[in-house]
């Protein structure tokens, strides 16, 4: 009898990768939890790239000179690549940490500091002003700075729209002609802690669906679900193909000399050069097919 559990071994490399990355998990976060966790952690983190910086049309700082200069300090952090996670705020490191303005709108909001925070110096000082942007692999688009709790403002969606609509074209939705009420910010605001999604309406009669996805009724954000099932689903492929295949594995393991239990276990392996089986109590390992849906990160490979 073979032991194969791949999905308990998937769920142990993604905890690892966030204990690693130094995210606090809750001491009784389920095992089907911490997929989510991990890819909604990707979507609040920041890679560390050069990116370009772009502002728009009549754009306004705050005149305090500390807010002025923390702005510069960021806009040279990420032009040369730098850690701009150290802006974000320190809920950052907490692994179910849920950031509903990035889930369902798509939009970062980063503390402008210009030295280390007292009780964190992993981030820069705390600023009641924030500076609101949206986020791509490759440039920066600075909305605008606001007071903090600004969180569901439509004017955030407005300037996307009237400076870079290219950004945000693949949510815009052409066929809705109106709605029977209008929902203000603060409405926005409450469905959202509420756990539900809206489109947003704008004042020339746009719509959109929401340009991060969206949340679910567990305020999870919607893509790291979708992300997390897929996952899963291509994690239970490997563990088919490798139920397929292990006898011919086991036959390669006795031909090395070495002998398998009578229960073996074959274990899902993850680097970085892709996914592979090990048979327990031996070092070799078996190439399984690799991932071919690009928009998914699987990490360590």
């Amino acid at each position: 009898m073979i032991i194969l559990d791949f999905v308990s071994d998937w769920v142990e490399h993604l905890r690892h990768c966030l204990t690693a990355a130094g995210y606090e998990l809750p001491p009784d976060v389920s095992p089907g939890k911490i997929p989510i966790l991990y890819y909604s952690a990707c979507q609040r983190g920041v890679a560390p790239r050069p990116r370009h910086v772009l502002l728009p049309r009549d754009f306004q700082c705050p005149p305090a000179l500390r807010i002025r200069s923390g702005l510069v300090g960021f806009i040279e952090c990420a032009e040369r690549g730098g850690n701009l996670n150290q802006y974000q705020g320190r809920e950052l490191a907490l692994a179910d940490e849920k950031d509903l303005l990035l889930f369902d709108w798509g939009i970062h909001h980063f503390h402008l500091g210009t030295g280390p925070c007292r009780a964190d110096p992993r981030f820069v000082a705390r600023t009641d002003d924030l500076l609101f942007a949206r986020v791509t692999d490759d440039t920066i688009y600075l909305l605008e700075v606001a007071r903090h709790g600004n969180w569901a403002r439509k004017r955030l969606i407005e300037i996307l729209h009237a400076n870079w609509p290219e950004t945000i074209a693949r949510y815009r939705l052409d066929d809705i002609l109106g709605t029977e009420r209008e929902l203000s910010d603060s409405d926005h605001l409450d469905l959202r802690e509420a756990g539900i999604t809206e489109f947003v309406h704008l004042a020339d009669g746009t719509f959109y669906a929401p340009p991060g996805g969206g949340i679910q009724s567990s305020r999870d954000s919607t893509q790291a679900v979708l992300d997390s099932d897929s996952s899963m689903i291509y994690i239970k492929l490997l563990e088919r193909q490798a139920a397929a295949e292990a006898d011919g594995w086991l036959a390669q393991v006795r031909c090395a000399g070495l002998t398998p239990s009578d229960q073996p276990r074959i274990r899902l392996v993850v680097q970085e050069s892709g996914f592979y089986a090990r048979v327990d109590g031996t070092e070799l390992t078996f190439p399984l097919d690799t991932p071919q849906d690009d928009s998914i990160s699987f990490p360590g490979t």
